[in-house]
């Protein structure tokens, strides 16, 4: 799929990698640049790591290029200055950097801001913008895009400053079994699975616990007999690619995809990449991941996921527009099933977001 050509045009360019940040999933997001690190360093001139601290502060971890190493924590040395339509600044030196990869999950980095901080100091970045970002980390808002061009989504009750229900009202409409989530973490952060009738006290007192991850919750039913599903997309010279469709597989019982087995190095979830589905399903379900690509005006790269249910109903549940990177995230495991590399991957990243390409 990468010719010769690109991989040299490649090396002529140095890359910041950004991750760290001031979101629950910080450290999930080192992990990810560990994943990304060495192939960014084959791929491009020269690969500068800013760690992002948990009170959003800009350090770069060393000055000298051949000594660069990522921590499981952020050192606070050679912090830099952010300046309009320069770029970063270090003792007064504006680096030379090309071109941003951002492995930055959650609010934050994941959610639009980061993505607008780097388009004012004028450096392209890997990934969806601001504006895009923005859409797909407010779940409520991205699914009511989708809903108007026909794209069923989870349905969700909205709990923020100006609207607060009662237990009794969202049991009327969802029924006992239910889904807490905060709206704007990812990686299953802030979320409860109710799975029998509780007391409205109890309720609340969920409520209370998500909105310490967001200023908005949502409230959504808790599908039984449904597979998860997840597509991994990427965009290359005006095509959208789809890895997979593949099935999250969890060990035990569990009813929902927590943190925990997300990232666990053993006995964690996993993925199928060549589920027991009929090819036309697998299809379908590739070209509704497409539509929502070019519908919420995604570029880049990003992994799209739904509740499956064996009547063939098809949910989305939600957009990550920076999908993990780490050694056991879905993303490279899906995009790797159809025959593309992690390392082809991040070099045709790369090449859109230095040649703007769309």
């Amino acid at each position: 799929m990468i010719d010769n050509h690109l991989l040299l045009g490649l090396k002529k360019y140095s890359v910041a990698l950004l991750y760290g940040g001031a979101s629950p999933e910080h450290e999930v997001s080192i992990s990810s640049s560990k994943g990304v690190y060495p192939l960014l360093k084959n791929l491009t001139k020269s690969v500068y790591l800013i760690g992002i601290s948990k009170n959003n502060e800009f350090y770069l971890q060393n000055e000298n290029d051949f000594l660069y190493e990522i921590t499981n924590n952020i050192k606070p040395i050679n912090k830099l200055e952010i300046i309009p339509n320069k770029g970063f600044s270090l003792n007064g030196k504006i680096l030379n950097i090309d071109i941003a990869f951002p492995v930055t999950h959650g609010c934050y980095g994941e959610d639009g801001r980061l993505q607008g901080l780097l388009s004012y100091i004028n450096i392209k970045t890997c990934g969806c913008d601001n504006v895009a970002s923005a859409i797909c980390m407010s779940k409520a808002h991205c699914s009511s895009i989708l809903k108007d061009h026909d794209i069923k989504t989870t349905e969700s009750i909205v709990f923020d400053i100006f609207n607060n229900y009662t237990y009794k009202e969202v049991v009327k409409k969802f029924g006992t079994k239910l889904f807490i989530k905060s709206e704007t973490t990812g990686s299953s952060v802030g979320v409860h699975a109710i799975k029998k009738k509780i007391d409205e006290i109890e309720f609340q007192e969920i409520i209370k616990e998500s909105f310490k991850y967001s200023n908005r919750v949502l409230v959504q039913p808790l599908y039984d007999c449904m597979e998860e599903i997840e597509c991994a997309a990427l965009e290359h010279e005006g095509k959208i690619i789809i890895g997979g469709p593949g099935i999250v597989v969890k060990p035990g019982e569990d009813t929902i995809l927590s943190y925990d087995l997300k990232y666990a190095k053993e006995n964690g979830a996993t993925m199928n990449t060549n589920p027991n589905l009929n090819e036309k399903v697998k299809e379908n379900i590739r070209y509704i991941a497409k539509r929502i690509f070019k519908i919420l005006n995604l570029k880049s790269y990003a992994r799209i996921d739904f509740f499956y249910f064996k009547d063939g109903t098809l949910l989305l549940n939600e957009v990550n527009t920076l999908p993990g990177l780490t050694s056991v995230s879905h993303y490279p495991l899906l995009i790797k099933s159809i025959g593309i590399s992690e390392e082809e991957a991040i070099a045709i990243i790369l090449d859109g977001a230095i040649n703007g390409r769309r």
